[in-house]
């Protein structure tokens, strides 16, 4: 049986509660941590989707502005690339 609100199986539980969760995503980020891992554990939790996005979006946000742009850049050529309707 899954969890409607985070898309998850019910029992699962995160480490992390709520509170501080953005300082500690941004810990992991300013230390070093690569994104993948970071974006895992956010998956990881058991929170409703917009928090995850919200934590994403942080994360994200504290990469190099390079590798931001670099990677918008791909998404956007795969949009355009993929057949619509």
């Amino acid at each position: 049986m899954r969890n409607h609100q985070t898309d998850r199986p019910r029992g699962e539980r995160a480490e992390l509660r709520a509170d501080g969760l953005p300082e500690r995503i941004e810990g992991m980020m300013r230390s070093g941590r690569p994104f993948a891992a970071v974006e895992h554990e956010i998956d990881a939790m058991e929170l409703p989707r917009n928090q995850k996005a919200a934590l994403w979006l942080l994360s994200w946000s504290l990469r190099d502005r390079g590798t931001q742009l670099r990677d918008a850049r791909e998404l956007v050529t795969l949009v355009r690339a993929a057949p619509t309707g």
